[in-house]
């Protein structure tokens, strides 16, 4: 953040769309070979497509920023990012991660599976759903290998197209009836989410930082008590909880992997005292970050 007597400037996060014209011929990116793909350790950016993204992580960790959620991820693990959904990914940095993704249309890369059979699945109606995108292995591995089966097939210099359909069709409706319907009162609508995108990103970018929430809401136009409205209406937590949240998140991702002390881990994520850290991890997981490490690393 600048300051000087006449302005304030927040630092933002670069959002923007990619957009992918696929037909009939060409419904998937890429065709005839695999995309391999390590995140950088920053948030630095926000993007959104037209098309489904799919993954599989293969090894190492990191986390997820999807429509505001943060997802923390360790190998092996499955992602799912659906049609307008604003994502980015980043890597632990003590453990790179390393995935392998597929852009697909969802009408075009199933042609014979019926439209109305695809476009009644619940990702169509995304805002009504909880979605978890980022699932590991042990939670859906039905989705996982459906998913890493038609990753691996397209990615055959001669690919059966028919049986990766098979495959993505079969991922699709496993994931979709994992989506849960949310609670009253508690679906936000794009225009809520417009509305906080820039404390939302900012917290993302920067939860290493000392935020208030008068800042928050000045970096978004609004006053104290819209800025709180809109966050629970968006979240069901308060801008200070979210960012409890991020850090938590991005907290967990690292340690998954061992390697760091809790105590290296909780400072560098923002946390003031072990203490504060080692009661919010326990509140957060049902578990203390030792646990948590041993869980996660046999």
């Amino acid at each position: 953040m600048q300051n000087n007597a006449q302005t304030v400037q927040f630092s933002s996060v670069p959002q923007y769309n990619d957009f992918i014209d696929f037909d009939s011929e060409r419904c998937f990116y890429p065709y005839g070979k695999i995309w391999s793909h390590t995140p950088g350790e920053d948030f630095t950016f926000l993007h959104r497509h037209n098309f489904i993204e799919a993954g599989v992580l293969l090894s190492g960790a990191g986390v997820f920023n999807i429509d505001g959620n943060i997802f923390p991820v360790k190998a092996p693990a499955v992602s799912i990012i659906y049609p307008g959904q604003l994502h980015s990914a980043q890597s632990s940095p003590f453990s790179p991660s390393v995935w392998n993704f597929l852009y697909f249309d969802p009408i075009l890369s199933m042609p014979d599976i019926s439209a109305a059979k695809i476009k009644n699945l619940r990702f169509n109606n995304l805002r009504k759903y909880d979605v978890d995108n980022v699932l590991p292995f042990r939670d859906a591995p039905a989705v996982f290998y459906a998913i890493k089966s038609a990753i691996d097939c397209i990615g055959e210099k001669t690919p059966n197209r028919e049986y990766a359909e098979g495959c993505l069709f079969a991922a699709l409706s496993a994931h979709n009836a994992l989506m849960r319907k949310k609670k009253s009162g508690t679906v936000a609508d794009d225009d809520v989410f417009g509305s906080i995108a820039p404390a939302i990103n900012y917290i993302n970018a920067h939860f290493r930082e000392n935020l208030t929430v008068p800042q928050l809401a000045e970096m978004c136009f609004l006053s104290h008590s819209s800025l709180l409205r809109s966050f629970k209406r968006f979240s069901g937590l308060t801008p200070q909880q979210y960012l409890s949240k991020v850090r938590i998140n991005n907290a967990a991702a690292r340690l998954s992997n061992g390697g760091a002390a809790c105590a290296e881990v909780a400072f560098d994520c923002g946390f003031g005292s072990l203490c504060t850290f080692n009661r919010q991890f326990l509140k957060a997981f049902g578990m203390t970050p030792s646990q948590w490490i041993k869980r996660h690393n046999g």
